[in-house]
């Protein structure tokens, strides 16, 4: 047998439309698998997730492990650092603990008490209001405002909310011609769905 000599990947980084493609695919297969929450619940951890999916982050989050919500200079970064492991805060105030389950809704836990938090939280959110999360605050149909594509995100962060809108769309289809905000008025369980409450 001949020698042959080994090719160059022209992808090294993965970059280009298949390797997005696969990636959001693997994203949904497990969100399929998950059983279906209340509404209530449901419009709570999506307001939720959407906010996390707002932080500052350049990794590849991993089903099932914790990482860390900090907020500073108004804007949210997602860290795999614990609040533990820094000296000071020099990456932010830590607001809570945050875990991607398969559904790719986001849970909280382990919240800061510290009396600062829901202060900077709020301004960071009101950051967000007009840009990503606008879609919150719109009376359109959650068919038109899901995140299935939104180019202002980077790229593990895209792939997340399409896959977070992907299980939304397959767990509360009867309710997808209704806005959040209307869903939000019908369900007001589901209202503080930004105060970082697990």
């Amino acid at each position: 047998m001949k020698n042959i000599p080994p090719t160059k990947n022209p992808n090294p980084q993965g970059k280009g439309l298949v390797p997005v493609l696969q990636e959001i695919s693997s994203r949904q297969s497990s969100a399929f698998d998950i059983q279906s929450r209340n509404l209530a619940s449901t419009l709570h951890d999506y307001a939720l997730s959407r906010l996390i999916l707002c932080a500052e982050f350049s990794f590849k989050p991993v089903i099932n492990t914790p990482y860390f919500l900090y907020v500073k200079n108004d804007v949210l970064k997602l860290s795999l650092i614990s609040p533990k492991e820094w000296r000071d805060e020099r990456f932010g105030l830590y607001i809570c603990r945050c875990t991607l389950e398969d559904s790719m809704l986001w849970h909280v836990a382990d919240n800061n008490d510290d009396p600062r938090v829901a202060q900077y939280v709020l301004s960071a959110f009101d950051s967000l209001k007009g840009s990503l999360l606008s879609d919150l605050f719109q009376d359109e149909p959650l068919t038109s405002t899901l995140p299935y594509f939104d180019e202002r995100l980077p790229f593990h962060r895209r792939v997340l909310a399409n896959a977070l809108a992907t299980h939304l769309s397959r767990t509360i289809p009867s309710v997808l011609s209704k806005s959040f905000l209307q869903l939000g008025k019908e369900h007001p369980q589901s209202s503080a769905a930004l105060s970082f409450h697990s």
